[in-house]
């Protein structure tokens, strides 16, 4: 079984490319950013409560299934030098893939990062199936502790216990708001149906001369930001 965080393992590539402007079309336009979005790394929960922990977990709904998901996404610099990023927001979409269960989001990872979380922190599993960081590190058992790298300088999560939860990253002054990032979703679901996860990255750049624009992926990219989560078997 692949170990949960392990920063070792590698996603993928799900889609690569340049985002298009959304809104307005201008006639002479600056080149547009390139990002990359990796495939989602599954985990079952169970599994890795076990492998991490060493025990058996009960799941906080029997009428659920839990599964951990690994979204790694990069923001390319810009060709530009005109521009900065000044804030971009990667937004998760879940929904069973047939009847009219419940899909939400039961942990984000991270929650909120500040500019003052620089360099490398602790990142576990409690015994409750939650994320937590070195700044709650009384609450993990001992040795599950795995290095997670803080690349953009803020980070805000949204939704949590809904079904389209995201992250929005802020550029800083100090920071440029570019570069590679792995982020975690612990997804639950109906026991009896996969979820359907559909990703969607917005950027917004600034510039002296255009002034801000927003760009997202192009509609010829929906299918291949669109995945099944299925929850691995214990062992997997």
């Amino acid at each position: 079984m692949t170990t949960f965080l392990d920063q070792s393992s590698t996603a993928a590539l799900a889609w690569e490319g340049a985002l298009e402007p959304l809104g307005e079309t201008l006639r002479s336009a600056p080149t547009p950013p390139r990002i990359s979005l990796g495939q989602p790394m599954v985990w079952n929960a169970a599994a890795a409560v076990k492998n991490e922990l060493g025990r058996d977990w009960s799941p906080p709904r029997a009428d659920l299934a839990y599964a951990l998901v690994g979204l790694p996404c990069t923001l390319h610099p810009l060709p530009n030098e005109d521009g900065r990023y000044t804030t971009a927001r990667l937004e998760a979409y879940l929904r069973p893939r047939y009847g009219r269960g419940t899909a939400l989001a039961h942990d984000l990872f991270p929650l909120r990062h500040t500019v003052q979380d620089k360099g490398k922190l602790s990142v576990g599993l409690t015994p409750e199936l939650k994320f937590a960081s070195a700044i709650a590190a009384k609450l993990l058992e001992v040795g599950v502790e795995k290095e997670h790298t803080a690349v953009y300088p803020v980070i805000q999560a949204y939704g949590l216990g809904e079904p389209n939860p995201y992250w929005e990253f802020k550029q800083h002054s100090q920071f440029p708001l570019q570069g590679s990032q792995k982020l975690y979703l612990l997804a639950a679901g109906p026991a009896d149906a996969p979820l359907v996860l559909r990703l969607n990255l917005v950027a917004d750049v600034e510039y002296h001369r255009w002034g801000v624009l927003r760009y997202g992926p192009p509609q010829s990219a929906s299918d291949r930001l669109s995945f099944e989560i299925t929850n691995p078997a214990v062992g997997q």
